[in-house]
């Protein structure tokens, strides 16, 4: 269950199952150095156009960096992240990714989390990812994948 609330002013609560994001549009401190989730995609058209971003969820903030046709933007904002992100994403990372082809399209996409191992070694966790060129969508179907993609669009735009 997806439960969503939005405060007036400039200032919005979105939770998500046990997960808590407060965002604000201050953007006077940079988030933490590591990403916890990712998400890239990559759109171009048949006349050529290209249209890329890359939305990195820090626990205290968001970057996210677009390029449209040779025009580039960025985006940081801060804000507080509560929940249970390692919980949730070892849940994923304990769930087979499954892999189904769909044939070429113009865009792909990718959207991933890390997590520290038990060694001490990052890892890079697949959440949904499709490539456009060979049309092959791979994908985790877990609750918690799901839970962690609704953070990523909520928090990135779809």
């Amino acid at each position: 269950m997806v439960h969503m609330k939005i405060a007036l002013a400039s200032l919005a609560l979105i939770s998500l199952s046990a997960i808590t994001i407060d965002a604000s549009a201050n953007t006077s401190a940079a988030p933490a150095k590591s990403p916890i989730l990712v998400k890239r995609q990559t759109t171009i058209s048949a006349s050529g156009k290209s249209r890329s971003s890359e939305c990195r969820v820090f626990t205290d903030g968001v970057t996210i960096d677009r390029n449209i046709d040779g025009v580039t933007t960025a985006e940081e904002k801060t804000f507080k992240m509560a929940g249970t992100f390692e919980a949730k994403i070892d849940e994923v990372s304990a769930t087979a990714a499954q892999t189904k082809v769909i044939g070429p399209l113009e865009f792909s996409y990718d959207m991933v989390a890390y997590r520290t191992s038990a060694s001490g070694v990052r890892e890079e966790v697949i959440l949904s990812s499709f490539d456009g060129v060979k049309g092959v969508d791979t994908f985790n179907p877990s609750s918690a994948a799901i839970i962690l993609k609704d953070v990523l669009n909520s928090v990135c735009g779809n």
